[in-house]
C-alpha cells in the first residue's frame, strides 16, 4: 500500500506521454492539486525500442 500526501491510498494510472508511454505510476486518487499527481513509478524504465513501439500506436 502506498499512501499519498493527503492520506489516501494511491492508485496506479498509466502514462501516455512521449517520454514514458505505457509506464504505470502511483497517483493521488482525488487528483488534489495540493498533492501533486505523480508519486513514483510502478514499472522500471523501458528500453528505447519499447518506447518507439508504444509511440507508433
Amino acid at each position: 500500500m502506498v499512501l499519498y500526501n493527503c492520506g489516501q491510498d494511491a492508485i496506479i494510472v498509466t502514462s501516455w506521454t512521449d517520454f514514458n508511454p505505457g509506464r504505470r505510476f502511483y497517483s493521488c486518487p482525488t487528483m488534489n492539486p495540493n498533492c501533486g499527481r505523480f508519486i513514483g513509478w510502478v514499472d522500471p524504465p523501458m528500453c528505447s525500442r519499447a518506447v518507439q513501439l508504444f509511440q507508433g500506436f
